[in-house]
């Protein structure tokens, strides 16, 4: 695959993968492939980067993105393999580090409790808009 294809074809996974997040991160925006950084700005408390390559390096990856992130961010890796397009972005694996997983797990298992008790319509109401992802 030529320089020109890859990019090409990273771009279009970058695209796909906002796409993907927009319900949660509303204004996400992608970002040059010739720039600096991360791939996907506007993703608070993720530094996200995205890989569409069939060559794999999850740990220059991982490096990558914790590289790019911000102390209070976790960085995650989105990679988009062979094969899958943008009718399956929701079957692309996504990876982390496992010491951001818990913390962010954490925090997101006390968030929920307290809306589910402050709130339950309104936390009714958001997993619908998700889905209906229920935990």
């Amino acid at each position: 695959m030529s320089n020109e294809s890859r990019k090409t074809r990273g771009m279009k996974a970058q695209v796909h993968a906002a796409a993907f997040l927009r319900p949660i991160f509303p204004w996400v925006t992608t970002v040059s492939g010739a720039a600096p950084g991360r791939d996907l700005n506007n993703t608070p408390g993720l530094a996200v980067e995205v890989k569409a390559r069939r060559g794999f390096e999850p740990l220059a990856w991982l490096k990558q993105s914790r590289k790019n992130s911000d102390d209070d961010e976790m960085p995650i890796v989105i990679w988009q393999p062979d094969g899958y397009g943008p009718a399956t972005t929701k079957d692309w694996p996504y990876m982390g580090h496992l010491g951001d997983f818990r913390r962010q797990w954490a925090e997101l298992q006390a968030l929920r409790d307290y809306v589910q008790e402050k709130d339950p319509d309104f936390y009714a109401a958001m997993l619908k808009s998700l889905g209906g992802f229920d935990g």
